[in-house]
């Protein structure tokens, strides 16, 4: 959808292969904040982390809620505003 409205946007997945290996795949790009705990830019290999959705062997890391705006699908690219904005660069524990 081009213009979502109120939507959660996804940032990196976790996939256990059928052999049982594990192989963390993080967003990589630039995002870039103005809200109510100030400027913040994140730049490189980052994952979302305010909340985690399973199914069977993936898990997707949410990293925006409440996203309204334009999404260009071929790119990646989003532009718009968000509730709830969160990530982390640290590798999983």
């Amino acid at each position: 959808m081009p213009f979502p409205f109120g939507a959660s946007v996804i940032f990196g997945s976790h996939v256990r292969d059928l052999y049982g290996y594990d192989h963390y795949l993080n967003a990589e790009g630039w995002v870039y904040t103005n809200g109510s705990l100030g400027t913040k830019d994140w730049i490189g290999s980052f994952r979302g982390k305010i909340s985690v959705f399973e199914y069977i062997l993936n898990t997707v890391f949410i990293g925006v809620t409440g996203f309204t705006g334009m999404r260009i699908i071929n790119k990646n690219f989003y532009q718009g505003t968000a509730l709830h904005v969160k990530f982390e660069t640290n590798p999983p524990e």
